[in-house]
């Protein structure tokens, strides 16, 4: 609670009765290379804000690895794993970023609820997750569009049907299409 400017970084925390970090009311965090597994909730974001969450190997966990609240927001997750839970990412927040993530065999990969809006998804990999994504906010983006080089980074989807139209470039030119009211 109330933490300013804090890292939380090289924990192995297992076995979890409740939630493994449950970061409320706290600004300007780093949370970097934790193992959390065996148990109920990952970490857990409410009315929090300006963070960082990276590195971290999040499994196993009979509900969310990473939970954000509506009051949660600025928030960005890079390099993390997150494998074999029933929700990846379930999100009522704005403004998240969440880049060259993998998200493995969980239930969901990223459930993103009606008043999630404006989050960026890009260069994750989404693999064999039941349900890889679902968008019933508004406003989020799954590619990253750079005007210079003329540019679009999206993300890896195991079970993606779409083609490679132009010049075979390891890249589908069809959308992947996102379960929800998006």
């Amino acid at each position: 609670y109330y933490a300013k400017n804090c890292t939380i970084s090289n924990n192995n925390i297992k076995n979890i009765r409740y939630r493994a970090l449950y970061i409320r009311n706290s600004d300007h965090l780093i949370i970097k290379n934790n193992n959390i597994y065996d148990g109920y909730d990952g970490i857990y974001f409410v009315f929090s804000s300006e963070s960082l969450a990276k590195d971290n190997l999040v499994y196993n966990l009979q509900h969310y690895a990473i939970y954000f609240g509506s009051n949660s927001h600025h928030i960005e997750l890079s390099f993390n794993i997150i494998s074999q839970n029933r929700y990846g990412i379930y999100s009522y927040a704005d403004n998240i970023t969440c880049y060259n993530n993998s998200f493995i065999d969980n239930y969901f990969g990223v459930y993103l609820q009606n008043s999630a809006e404006d989050n960026f998804f890009y260069f994750n990999d989404f693999i064999a997750n039941s349900i890889q994504c679902e968008d019933d906010g508004s406003n989020n983006k799954f590619s990253l569009h750079v005007i210079l080089p003329e540019a679009y980074f999206g993300n890896y989807w195991s079970d993606y049907t779409g083609v490679d139209l132009a010049a075979p470039s390891g890249f589908g030119d069809t959308p992947y299409e996102i379960e929800g009211a998006a």
